[in-house]
């Protein structure tokens, strides 16, 4: 018992006694007073005898409340040493039991190291139930290891799903980083483009991004500071130091693609985990190049900056998801559903929505080649600002867009429907092919049509105003009906379809331009 707990049991100790003997006093004093007055008659013996007895139970009262003040006080310091001692008690149970957690933990990590197979296995296994321990389990894919030593690690991460998701993010970015890094020392070797680009397995526009990065930079120079350095050593040729460096760096390379492999598909079974708990998750400014996820519910996860070139996505669910600045080039969403999310940037080349269901989707300040929407579904979207370069999308269904500042270059709207609200302000269809498309109900201003093939095409209660037209030489069969024009320009290679437009409209709705 602790030296302040017995000064409390004292102190309520003297108290209680120091009120019990007040107690006594008086009953003695009251017993006096009633000896002396014996002479009294017997009408003030008999009250006097009534008031001693009411005395009398007042004081057997007061000494009962006395008593259970006592009792409670007692009761009190008991409990408050019984908690105190409790605590105590906890506090160290607590001790020991992260104290053998270490032991444990240190214990099954040095079987790490081990060259038994089993016991490497079972260490992997047992160290699943620390969260301390994960990440010892993802350095783990920086070495070469067994095919079941890698699918035991695999297993136990993606059991600890949310706990192991940020810190393979967090190790994805590293890699990226070391891909930078190597991409830097190959070109201090003197390496070609073409030959880095195949080693790394990156395309032009990335290694071309990479290049202007300090890292990549720094790591160039270390190495070119590294080779003159042992070149005035006079130790090896200029041609031997350059050797000798390539093999590290190709030995590297080889890690870094191995661990980025790993990362992958143990991301990728995470990801799949998590989606079903239909929870918010973030892998942002993840790299993750060529991750597989089929039929999955993305819903409200943060996509930001991630990395998904030549991703595998179909099929998958994205419902208020966030893709602002994502790198999509060759990424594959065909036959996926998009919801109230936002697309930005130049990084979407080769991207593919075929087939996809979008409703209030935002393309935004993007620049970007060969982007497919073939035989999507596209309702209430906005391309703003854009610039789409032979992007495919036969067979498109248009509803109720608004597309503005946007240039279709060479783009291809065969047999699209477009109608019902569409508007277009300010886009540029030059080379485009509307060749079996229907358009109806839509507003077109200060539109350029210049190239475009309209054969099969049919527009109907359609507005255009201040629209150019040239090179117009495919129109056959094309169908105007109950369209107004304002100031629209027929210029070079327009003829045809200038008199095809004034022979199937009221002369009243057609004003020419300068």
């Amino acid at each position: 018992m602790s030296k302040k707990n017995i000064f409390l049991l004292l102190l309520f100790t003297i108290i209680c006694f120091s009120l019990f003997t007040r107690s006594v006093v008086l009953a003695n004093t009251e017993n006096t007073i009633s000896t002396e007055q014996g002479n009294l008659n017997l009408q003030e013996i008999k009250t006097r005898l009534e008031i001693e007895k009411l005395s009398t139970d007042i004081k057997n009262s007061n000494n009962s409340i006395v008593f259970q003040y006592i009792t409670l006080a007692c009761t009190a310091v008991t409990v408050i040493i019984s908690l105190r001692t409790m605590s105590n008690q906890i506090n160290t149970f607590r001790m020991q039991t992260e104290q053998n957690k270490k032991q444990q933990m240190t214990s099954f990590l040095s079987q790490l190291a081990s060259s038994d197979e089993p016991t490497k296995v079972g260490a992997i296994q047992a160290l699943g139930k620390y969260e301390e321990a994960l990440p010892y389990l993802v350095n783990l894919l920086k070495f070469k290891t067994s095919y079941f030593v890698a699918d035991t690690v695999m297993v136990t991460l993606i059991n600890n799903a949310e706990k192991s998701l940020k810190l393979l993010i967090d190790e994805s970015k590293s890699a990226k980083l070391e891909k930078i890094k190597l991409a830097g020392e190959l070109t201090a070797l003197d390496e070609k483009e073409d030959e880095i680009i195949k080693l790394l397995d990156i395309d032009i526009e990335v290694f071309k991004e990479w290049k202007e990065s300090e890292l990549f930079k720094d790591s160039k120079d270390r190495i070119t500071y590294n080779i003159e350095l042992q070149c005035k050593n006079g130790e090896s040729s200029r041609a031997e130091i350059i050797s000798i460096e390539k093999k590290k760096i190709i030995t590297n390379v080889e890690l870094v693609d191995n661990l980025l492999k790993e990362l992958v598909k143990i991301t990728s079974g995470i990801i799949k985990k998590l989606s079903q708990l239909e929870k918010k998750f973030s892998i942002e400014g993840a790299y993750l190049p060529k991750i597989s996820l089929y039929e999955l519910n993305l819903s409200e996860w943060n996509l930001y900056k991630a990395d998904l070139s030549n991703a595998n996505l179909k099929k998958c669910i994205f419902i208020n998801t966030k893709f602002e600045n994502a790198i999509l080039k060759n990424t594959s969403f065909r036959e996926g559903i998009f919801e109230n999310n936002k697309f930005c940037g130049n990084i979407y080349d080769n991207c593919d929505f075929s087939k996809c269901k979008l409703e209030n989707v935002e393309f935004s300040n993007i620049e970007t080649l060969g982007v497919l929407f073939k035989g999507a579904v596209l309702r209430k979207c906005r391309f703003i600002n854009c610039v789409y370069k032979l992007s495919r999308m036969e067979g498109i269904n248009l509803t109720e867009a608004k597309i503005k500042d946007t240039k279709f270059y060479e783009a291809n709207f065969m047999n699209a429907e477009i109608d019902n609200r569409n508007i277009f302000e300010r886009v540029d269809f030059n080379g485009s092919r509307f060749d079996g498309s229907k358009n109806i109900r839509s507003k077109f201003s200060e539109c350029k049509m210049f190239g475009v093939n309209f054969n099969n095409a049919s527009y109907k209660s359609c507005r255009l105003n201040s629209v150019e037209f040239k090179d117009i030489k495919e129109c056959n069969n094309l169908i105007c009906e109950n369209n107004k024009y304002h100031l629209i320009k027929f210029q070079d290679g327009c003829e045809y379809l200038k008199q095809y437009i004034e022979e199937c409209n009221d002369i009243s709705n057609i004003t020419f331009g300068d």
